[in-house]
């Protein structure tokens, strides 16, 4: 897929880490928000990956769209066959960082790309069917950011947007609609009116001793054309280091901002959590407590690269084998060049020596009737004696040429044998 930037440059947005760690319960909240709940569940597992740099992640091209269907989906579960599902893997991972990819880069000038809906993945399933259900209120999202926002703001003006870090942006309408009255908060985000009753935001501070505040502010409005906004601020500075604030949306449309001010003298670092709570019980999963540990997710990743290392390595088994040249009329010993495609022989005796041994069952089995020994660039291998009078032999990787020995009077019809 071409660079939406082009000519441009594509980059980080700013705000967004250099490393950066994409949890299951954060992208199973993405995708059910964007409209896919029934799947959420079943997807996020899969698109679960190492952490990775941002800078590198926003330089390319957003990956490709593969047109998530049922089939990939299937293909991707199937662990028991490497083969089907490591590429399957790879193509429901680049369904979701296709859009990801609109959610944390920006171009470095000119228009900004449109953020593209999560596209549809043609699939149903559902999460522990036959099992009780949730209770009957959660948190639908979680999200939680650390920033440190320079010294030299203005108290209550936001110099920091932290939308696309704290705000569930997938399905929802991106209003870019400077009021005059917002601050920096350039960017609102339309909640869906049937998921949350109830938005809390928490932010800590790094410090109290503060000679003047800093803090986080979440604002909302309720039209497409608004005139004036609504707010509420965890100011922090004077009193505490942690502030709780909560509001709850005024449908039929609330527009949520959310961004960090700093009016101190020094630079000071917060973490802010934005919280969701639903009334329904099949919205996205909660947050779990503890963030995923990047140092197991670079481990998992590392065992996942060894095992297609060691998968792509394994021989691929030949079902049948079709036949080449065949070498009639040897006798004594000799070199037969092989061709390059040629992964076994058979050798069958046309004409037994004067003089062997043979033991009897089935087959019949000879002595003393002669040897075949491969030849690789870096030498002969060990013999291979002949004991059947018609006997395939599998040639080791590399083999270029086959010698043979045979007995006197025994004449035998070496052909080379190919994969089917």
């Amino acid at each position: 897929m071409a660079n939406p930037c082009s000519p441009h440059t594509s980059q980080p947005a700013p705000g967004v880490p250099q490393v950066i760690a994409v949890g299951g319960a954060a992208i199973a909240s993405a995708i059910a928000i964007a409209g896919y709940p029934t799947v959420a569940e079943l997807l996020a597992p899969i698109i679960v990956d190492a952490p990775f740099e941002s800078a590198t992640f926003c330089a390319a091209d957003p990956p490709t769209d593969p047109g998530l269907n049922a089939t990939i989906i299937s293909d991707a579960l199937n662990f028991q066959d490497l083969a089907t599902s490591l590429p399957a893997i790879a193509q429901v991972r680049d369904w979701f960082l296709h859009w990801y990819w609109y959610q944390i880069c920006v171009c470095s000038a000119g228009t900004q790309p449109t953020p593209p809906a999560l596209s549809n993945p043609n699939t149903t399933g559902g999460s522990n069917p036959g099992l009780p259900g949730a209770q009957p209120a959660g948190n639908c999202w979680d999200a939680s950011y650390t920033v440190t926002v320079p010294a030299g703001g203005t108290v209550g003006i936001c110099s920091v947007d932290l939308y696309q870090q704290l705000l569930p942006t997938a399905g929802g309408v991106l209003l870019k609609t400077p009021l005059a009255s917002q601050g920096s908060l350039q960017h609102f985000v339309l909640i869906d009116s049937t998921a949350p009753t109830h938005v809390t935001m928490v932010t800590t501070g790094d410090r109290i001793d503060a000679t003047n505040s800093y803090g986080s502010l979440l604002g909302w409005f309720n039209t497409t054309t608004p005139t004036s906004w609504t707010h509420v601020e965890n100011d922090i500075g004077f009193s505490g280091v942690v502030a709780t604030t909560g509001m709850v949306p005024t449908y039929p449309a609330s527009y949520l901002g959310v961004g960090a001010y700093n009016g101190d003298t020094i630079a000071h670092t917060m973490t802010i959590e934005v919280s969701f709570q639903c009334s329904n019980s099949t919205g996205p999963p909660q947050q779990p407590c503890c963030p995923p540990d990047p140092n197991v997710a670079i481990a998992l990743q590392q065992i996942l690269s060894l095992l297609e290392t060691i998968y792509s390595t394994l021989p691929v088994r030949v079902p049948t084998y079709v036949a080449g040249t065949a070498h009639a009329g040897l006798t004594g010993g000799g070199t037969i060049v092989l061709a390059a495609t040629t992964i076994a022989v058979q050798a069958a005796v046309t004409t037994l020596p004067a003089v062997y041994g043979v033991e009897a069952g089935t087959p019949l089995t000879y002595f003393d009737i002669g040897w075949v020994s491969p030849v690789t660039a870096e030498g002969v291998e060990a013999g291979i004696r002949i004991t059947r009078q018609t006997q395939a032999i599998p040639l080791p990787e590399a083999t270029t040429s086959l010698d043979y020995s045979l007995q006197p009077g025994e004449v035998v019809t070496i052909t080379e044998l190919q994969a089917g």
